[in-house]
């Protein structure tokens, strides 16, 4: 539960993956029992709600019909290819190829109202500039190895094992083949975020316990090869990434909230004060946390009121930004860069989008009055492969995509509010 997927889930915004992995599972468990109860009205009870679990999860999320109806077809097709094997001829269970072909035809319902409902749309979600193959494949296998690593090759295993003369198990194989296409399709468009895996790493994991239960492979070098690469993984990117999230969404939340409460009560006895905050600039192509800017900076004037003050930018401006003219704040009604002037504000966050080095700290404490610095705890930085090997690329002057942060280690770890003397 620690590695950076499900901590995502946990305690980040409500993100479709949640839901979607609760009725996926709730679709296999019900699938499962229609299958196997010996009871005929219990197990066409146990379909339909396998169907309407099913098709929850397909309107849940874009690619999810690639579990859900690549199920189905996956059971169809080693259905008739274990039928062939074992008896030399194509039967089915009627019952359950009606589901199956069911769930395909979800699959296909689905896109045509995609496709309808969307017309027209312009741009590309997927195009993106914060997604690139590089961090794609960085994303992919330094936070779901189980699923990246270990289930293509339980796959390739697997399908040894069968043409060497064991019996197709059609229900777990289908599992493991829509996990895999799930993994698939997000490779084939493109994208990958942390959270994004996180329902086929989940089918990835049962299907592996299923073969770890099927096969007395615990003694083989090549499991104990392929554990210690997903373990070393795990240990080193994928659940210190974990621990970094849920110590972030606590920590650096009080931090934001604090900082604020002190602003508030300051620019109360201090009207029109200007407010710089360090790596804040305009454009999401070069500040990727450009977007969340307008809820940080209405926190003044909707939750505390507070709305005499000015809040300017001191970074380079980004291309993508454009100004907004009924904004009153002259960070986005203007593209002026400016230097903070005597007694004006610079905050100091763990959300800046330059890397704050504690030199920089030190500097100002020295050159600048401190206000203001929280004191929440714990949290544990952003240390993990992706962002260590994003800084040395960073401090060796070479662009990269391994990181859509300036910031890689989302450091310092409390917030200083400075004033210009």
């Amino acid at each position: 539960m620690l590695s950076v997927g499900y901590a995502k889930l946990m305690v980040e915004i409500v993100f479709p993956e949640t839901t979607l992995t609760l009725f996926v599972l709730a679709f296999l468990l019900c699938y499962f029992y229609a299958l196997h109860s010996p009871s005929k009205p219990k197990s066409y009870l146990l379909a339909l709600l396998a169907f309407a679990f099913g098709n929850a999860a397909i309107y849940l999320k874009e690619v999810a019909f690639v579990i859900i109806s690549g199920f189905g077809l996956a059971h169809i097709a080693l259905s008739l290819l274990e039928s062939f094997i074992r008896t030399k001829s194509l039967t089915l269970t009627r019952r359950i190829f009606l589901l199956d072909i069911a769930l395909a035809l979800s699959g296909v319902v689905f896109l045509g109202a995609y496709a309808y409902f969307t017309r027209g749309g312009s741009g590309d979600y997927s195009s993106m500039e914060v997604y690139s193959s590089v961090r794609l494949f960085a994303v992919l296998f330094l936070s779901a190895p189980l699923l990246s690593i270990a289930l293509p090759v339980a796959l390739g295993f697997r399908l040894y094992r069968v043409i060497k003369g064991d019996t197709i198990d059609v229900f777990w194989d289908s599992v493991g083949l829509s996990a895999l296409a799930y993994m698939l399709a997000f490779i084939a468009l493109g994208m990958g975020s942390f959270h994004y895996f996180t329902p086929a790493n989940i089918l990835a994991s049962l299907y592996l316990l299923f073969l770890l239960g099927h096969y007395a492979c615990i003694k083989r070098w090549g499991f104990r090869v392929i554990t210690a690469v997903v373990l070393a993984i795990l240990l080193t990117s994928s659940i210190p990434q974990g621990i970094h999230y849920l110590t972030l969404y606590k920590t650096q939340n009080n931090n934001m909230n604090d900082t604020m409460r002190y602003l508030a009560s300051y620019l109360k006895s201090h009207p029109h004060t200007t407010i710089y905050f360090e790596g804040f600039g305009r454009g999401v192509d070069r500040y990727y946390n450009a977007w969340s800017y307008p809820a940080i900076f209405s926190i003044l004037p909707t939750i505390f009121g507070v709305r005499e003050f000015d809040i300017a930018s001191k970074e380079p401006n980004g291309t993508s930004f454009s100004i907004d003219p009924r904004s009153s704040l002259s960070f986005f009604n203007s593209q002026e860069v400016s230097t903070p002037d005597s007694s004006d504000l610079l905050i100091i966050t763990a959300l800046s989008d330059m890397d704050i080095a504690d030199s920089r700290i030190t500097e100002l404490e020295s050159s600048q009055e401190l206000l203001f610095k929280t004191d929440n705890h714990p949290y544990f930085p952003q240390y993990t492969l992706m962002s260590i090997g994003a800084k040395l690329l960073q401090d060796l002057g070479i662009s990269h995509p391994l990181s859509n942060y300036g910031n890689p280690y989302r450091l310092p770890a409390q917030s200083y509010i400075f004033r210009i003397p």
